[in-house]
Parts: C-alpha cells; structure tokens; sequence
C-alpha cells in the first residue's frame, strides 16, 4: 500500500507546465488518515524525466483543457474546468 513501483514507469522528456501558485481546496470533508480514490487514475501513466528529475502521473497530457497550480514547492496539479485532477507533477529532492 502507498508504494508506486518503478517498473511500468516511461522515459520521457517532461517540460513542467505553467504553474499559478495557490492551494488545492477540496469540495468535500475528509478526516485526517482517510484516502480518496482518484477514478480516472486507474488508467494514468508515469513518465520520468531522468535529465530534470520530474515525474508526472496523469491520463493524456494536454494542457490546452488543465489549469495548473504549484500548491507546494515541486508539486503542480492539473484541474480541469469541472474540477477533476488530470495530473500530478512531483519534482523530488532525493539525497
């Protein structure tokens, strides 16, 4: 549980998305420690970029129908217009 296992991972190039700074306020109460499954994640793919670092989790990538917010350093989410998450952009300092 909570582990994303690297072997269906996809080479990529990944230029980050143009990213408002902001917060991700959710619509709905949900206690600390509960989940919340993402429906259309089932079918997300992850691409890395092993040059820049960047991962990103999400269905097709098309930001033409994303809004973007960075809502903490390295971390972008894509929302479209009915307030669904498209994507996850992670950039991770690994030491």
């Amino acid at each position: 549980m909570g582990v994303h296992h690297n072997f269906n991972w996809k080479s990529s190039i990944l230029i980050p998305p143009k990213a408002h700074q902001g917060k991700v306020v959710l619509d709905e109460d949900i206690n600390p420690g509960d989940s919340k499954r993402i429906t259309d994640a089932n079918s997300w793919k992850t691409d890395y970029d092993i040059s820049n670092g960047w991962l990103r989790f999400g269905g097709e990538n098309n930001s033409l129908k994303s809004s973007y917010v960075e809502f903490f350093p390295g971390t972008i989410m894509g929302i479209d217009d009915d307030g669904n998450i498209t994507e996850l952009w992670l950039h991770p300092i690994l030491k």
